[in-house]
């Protein structure tokens, strides 16, 4: 049995120190943070729920499918249409969906964009009750600093709203009567998410810059129909009916297979305040683009798009519309695997009270997978506690292959 001793404990402190040193130590942070964070105001903390009401943080598959005894019936959605807003920038993913499904691959899977999508986190990024809520939990913690809380959350929440309001010079606001009010102007574009046209306009000027992060995407609103630029993964695209039925012109943009695409809001850094609500800088609040730089996977060149967007099997025509076209390889699957399984159930479940279309009940790959390792990101989040982040595929189900 071995027994501990200053000698050993010595030793143990010596190893670990030339292990940091050889390793390099943990990579610098973008910009400059202090090295402490002060401690908030305190908040006040709700009455302990009594144990036999407690509700479990995470339910089970089954207790989410059944309602509990006396409580009102689930109410999945039943409306199916996408919406078809168009601004001078954007336009829904209903537009797209016109000719982007039905469409399969080799093996006669559908692999519909809009159709997996709309299942998403993605395309539900406005409607997620729980992010409703912490905006407004803030809000209310922090008045003074609504503005600067909705400026930061609704540019990747609801970016087409967002970047159209810039655009047009109106105001960034969510709450009262901003864009999650229905009788805002935006509010379609809005509750439409990461849709389509915001993801497919991103430009890669700035791509893997700190101005980039937090939203720091670009999207050219200058340009106007029928010439604004919508890029996707394949050369030499056909553009005219696309162009003359929507007034977006496809362009190759081979930074749609970028990881830095995804770092325009999946590498945040949100403001922290003192005691008194003074903001003193920014902090990381999750930075999956940096683990993944530092990572197995960034070093093997393996992007975000490898693991979260599954490759179909074999090629896949991409419109319906015009007739023959040639199939496209490899074709990127909408289902964005790895999406907070508990919050896809709860979309499924109270569909229509949370007034989102009609959709699958989460793709499976998309699913928190026990039997599966998992991405893991550098700090853990690919554990199926938290349901964040879970490998959707082995190499033979349609995973990246550099």
């Amino acid at each position: 049995m071995l027994r501990s001793t200053p000698g050993r404990l010595a030793f143990a402190a010596l190893l670990i120190a030339a292990l940091a040193v050889g390793c390099g130590g943990p990579p610098p942070l973008i910009g400059q943070y202090p090295t402490a964070i002060p401690t908030l105001a305190p908040v006040p903390q709700p009455t302990a729920i009594p144990p036999s009401t407690a509700v479990p943080l995470l339910p089970t598959p089954s207790a989410l499918g059944q309602a509990a005894p006396g409580a009102p019936p689930r109410q999945p959605a039943q409306a199916t249409a996408l919406t078809t807003f168009t601004t001078a920038n954007f336009s829904g993913s209903g537009v797209c969906a016109a000719c982007h499904a039905p469409l399969t691959d080799e093996a006669g899977t559908d692999v519909s964009m809009p159709t997996h999508w709309r299942s998403t986190l993605m395309a539900n990024a406005a409607k997620d009750p729980i992010w409703q809520a912490k905006l407004s939990s803030e809000v209310a913690r922090m008045p003074a600093l609504q503005a600067v809380i909705e400026k930061k959350c609704l540019t990747c929440h609801t970016p087409m709203a967002e970047t159209q309001a810039v655009a047009e010079g109106q105001p960034v606001a969510g709450l009262g009567d901003g864009f999650l009010n229905p009788g805002h102007p935006l509010h379609e574009a809005a509750m439409d998410g990461v849709s389509c046209t915001q993801c497919h306009q991103i430009r890669p000027d700035n791509f893997g810059t700190a101005e980039s992060f937090s939203g720091g995407y670009l999207v050219d609103t200058d340009a106007s129909a029928p010439d604004r630029p919508i890029y996707g993964p394949y050369p030499e695209p056909v553009a005219a009916l696309m162009q003359a039925t929507t007034g977006f012109v496809p362009v190759h943009g081979p930074h749609m297979e970028q990881s830095e695409h995804c770092a325009t809001c999946h590498n945040l850094f949100t403001p922290y305040v003192d005691a008194e609500g003074n903001i003193l800088g920014e902090f990381p609040e999750q930075t999956p683009y940096t683990e993944w730089q530092y990572s197995d996977f960034g070093a093997s060149g393996m992007p975000c798009q490898g693991c979260h967007m599954p490759r179909a099997q074999g090629g896949v025509v991409i419109s319906v519309a015009p007739a023959g076209l040639a199939p496209r390889q490899p074709f990127y699957q909408h289902f964005f695997a790895g999406g907070n399984a508990l919050m896809l159930d709860i979309l499924y479940y109270w569909g229509a009270e949370l007034g989102r279309p009609r959709a699958l009940r989460g793709h499976p790959g998309a699913r928190c997978r026990p039997d599966r390792p998992a991405l893991g990101n550098a700090v853990g989040r690919g554990t199926c506690r938290a349901g964040r982040y879970a490998a959707p595929a082995t190499a033979g189900e349609g995973a990246y292959r550099p």
